[in-house]
C-alpha cells in the first residue's frame, strides 16, 4: 500500500512537472511569435519609410543653374517666372505660367507676339528687376524660374519654391535648359530642329531676292542711337546676320554700340531696320531723340530713306526668345520679299 502510495505521488510529480514544461514551452513560443512579429513590423516599418523616401526622390529630380543645383519637382505644376522673355519660353512648350513679370517693350502685359487671351489668369509682379516676395509666395508655385538679376534675391525664392536662376546666355542655350527643367527635352529638339529649317529656308529666299543689298539695324533710344552689331547671338543681331545671312553694310560693328548721328553718314544700307518701340514712344527723351533723327540732313541723304526702305519694327521684334525669334523669320520674309 505504501509502495503503490509512493509510486502514485511520483507519478503526479512527474506529470505537474510535464505540464509546468508544457505551459513554458507554450511561453516561450508566444514571446519568439511576438518578438518575431514585432520584427517582421520594423522591418515593414523600415521598408515602408524607404520606399517612401524613393517615391519622394522620383518626384525630384536635380537642375544645374546659374546659382548652383536645385533638385526641382519632375512635372512642375504652378511656375513662377521672373523674366518676361521667360514667358515665351514656356509658350513653345505649351505652358502657362501662374506669375511673371510684364513685359518691359510694350504697353501690355504680356508682349504682343504672344496670344493675350491665354494669359489673363496669370498674376504679373511687376518688372523684370521687380522681385515682390510677398506675391510670389501667394502664388503658391511649386518653380520659380528667374534670370541672373533674380540671384540677388536666390536665398528669398528659394525658402519659397525650388528655385533656378538662368545666366545671361545665347537664347538657344536657355530654351534647351527649359526642356530640360520641363522633362520636355525631345520637344526642345524637335521645335528647334524646325527653327533651323525654317531659317535655313528663309536665308535661301532672301538671298535669292536682295543678292548684295546691306542692311543696318538701328535702334532710337532715350539717350543714344543704338547700332546692332552682326554675331550676337543672345541679341537680334545673331537672328539677322547669322540665321539670316542678310548682308551688312559697311560700318556695322560685329557688337552693338551707341553711335552719333553724324556716324550714320557712313553706314548707307540699302535697308534699315529701325527700332522705336512703344516703350520709348512713351518717353520724351526718345521721342525728342526720334525726331531729331528723322528730320537730321544726315539720316535723310542715306539712301534708305531716298528710296522708302526704312523699316519700323514691332515692340517685340528684339524679344530674345524662341517664338520670338521665329516670328522675327516671318517678318523679316515678308518686309523684305514684299
Amino acid at each position: 500500500m505504501k509502495n503503490h502510495l509512493y509510486t502514485s505521488g511520483l507519478s503526479l510529480r512527474s506529470y505537474s512537472l510535464f505540464v509546468i514544461g508544457i505551459i513554458f514551452i507554450l511561453i516561450l513560443s508566444g514571446c519568439g511569435s511576438n518578438m518575431q512579429t514585432s520584427n517582421e513590423s520594423t522591418t515593414s516599418a523600415t521598408e515602408e519609410e524607404k520606399l517612401e523616401q524613393v517615391e519622394q526622390e522620383e518626384q525630384f529630380r536635380e537642375v544645374t543653374h546659374f546659382m548652383g543645383t536645385t533638385m526641382i519637382p519632375n512635372h512642375p505644376k504652378h511656375i513662377a517666372v521672373l523674366s518676361s522673355n521667360f514667358v515665351d519660353n514656356l509658350f513653345v512648350f505649351d505652358v502657362i505660367p501662374v506669375l511673371a513679370t510684364e513685359a518691359s517693350l510694350a504697353k501690355e502685359k504680356v508682349s504682343s507676339h504672344l496670344p493675350q487671351e491665354l494669359y489673363k489668369d496669370v498674376q504679373f509682379v511687376g518688372k523684370d528687376d521687380d522681385f515682390n516676395l510677398e506675391a510670389i509666395l501667394a502664388a503658391s508655385p511649386d518653380l520659380i524660374i528667374g534670370q541672373e538679376k533674380a540671384g540677388t534675391v536666390y536665398d528669398e525664392l528659394s525658402k519659397i519654391a525650388p528655385t533656378v536662376i538662368l545666366g545671361n546666355d545665347e537664347w538657344r542655350e536657355i530654351h534647351f535648359k527649359f526642356g530640360e527643367i520641363l522633362g520636355k527635352e525631345k520637344e526642345a529638339q524637335a521645335w528647334m530642329a524646325q527653327y533651323e529649317e525654317k531659317a535655313a529656308e528663309a536665308k535661301q529666299k532672301i538671298g535669292d531676292s536682295l543678292g548684295q543689298e546691306t542692311v543696318a539695324f538701328l535702334r532710337v533710344l532715350p539717350k543714344e542711337f543704338r547700332i546692332h552689331g552682326t554675331v550676337d547671338q543672345r541679341f537680334i543681331d545673331g537672328t539677322l546676320y547669322q540665321d539670316l545671312g542678310l548682308n551688312p553694310a559697311n560700318g556695322v560693328p560685329e557688337k552693338r554700340e551707341a553711335i552719333t548721328l553724324e556716324a550714320l553718314a557712313f553706314i548707307d544700307a540699302d535697308h534699315f531696320f529701325l527700332d522705336f518701340n512703344t516703350s520709348s514712344q512713351q518717353n520724351d527723351q526718345a521721342k525728342e531723340r526720334y525726331k531729331l533723327l528723322t528730320e537730321s540732313g544726315v539720316w535723310n541723304q542715306l539712301k534708305a530713306v531716298k528710296e522708302g526702305n526704312i523699316h519700323l519694327v514691332p515692340d517685340w521684334f528684339i524679344q530674345v526668345s524662341p517664338h520670338a525669334r521665329s516670328m522675327v523669320i516671318d517678318h523679316v520674309v515678308e518686309t523684305l520679299l514684299d
